[in-house]
């Protein structure tokens, strides 16, 4: 548990919200948020504490998220800070003044350096997945997807749920703002409904009286 009291890491719960604001992004007039604007995050953290093994299969799904960012944002970083080339880094640490006597052990130019490696702290997580464009950040999506198609089905259906659920959400469809059910919906008037049902009527019953 974490400080913010989810189920997982903060780091965690903010690459969630921006995965959601990718997957259900804001309307392009403005009057639908987003579903991380609509804080569907804290809706799936209620379920994930009320859901048996809901939790563990969303921690592994957004480390997995976090990987898949990881590896996104280290191919579309600039050429000289891939960890072939640690020296290329815009620190260039095996030129600087600094270098330890040019010796051929050049420590700082190794490729433990963490800062010229591919595992760049600053391009993985929710910012690391907000550096990247719309299309690499579907791409994450889809990979995600196909990686972990079973966290991603769950992710999928709870947060649709929980962003058409928002009681501010259906009445932007002429729905009113509670749930469906026990009230169901009001139906407009349809003027061939008894065409519609002549049939059924004209078959007579199909079951037997008990």
């Amino acid at each position: 548990m974490s400080d913010n009291n989810t189920p997982w890491s903060d780091e965690r719960h903010q690459l969630l919200v921006r995965m959601l604001d990718q997957l259900i992004p804001a309307s392009p007039n403005g009057v639908l948020p987003s579903a991380g604007q609509l804080g569907v995050g804290d809706f799936l953290v209620k379920r994930a504490e009320d859901t048996p093994g809901l939790a563990t299969l969303f921690c592994t799904g957004l480390d997995a998220a976090d990987t898949l960012v990881a590896e996104r944002g280290g191919s579309s970083s600039e050429p000289g800070g891939s960890s072939s080339e640690p020296g290329g880094s815009g620190a260039q640490p095996g030129g600087s003044g600094a270098q330890p006597a040019g010796s051929g052990a050049q420590p700082a130019g190794s490729g433990a350096q963490p800062a010229g490696s591919g595992a760049q702290p600053a391009g993985s997580g929710a910012d690391g997945f907000s550096a990247l464009g719309s299309d690499e950040r579907d791409a994450v999506l889809f990979a995600l997807q196909a990686q972990e198609p079973a966290f991603f089905a769950v992710f999928l259906q709870q947060s649709y749920m929980g962003y058409y659920t928002h009681p501010s959400v259906p009445p932007n469809f002429g729905l009113p703002d509670r749930p469906p059910q026990p009230l169901g919906h009001k139906l407009p008037p349809n003027e061939n409904l008894d065409e519609l049902v002549s049939p059924v009527k004209e078959r007579g019953k199909c079951y037997r009286e008990c």
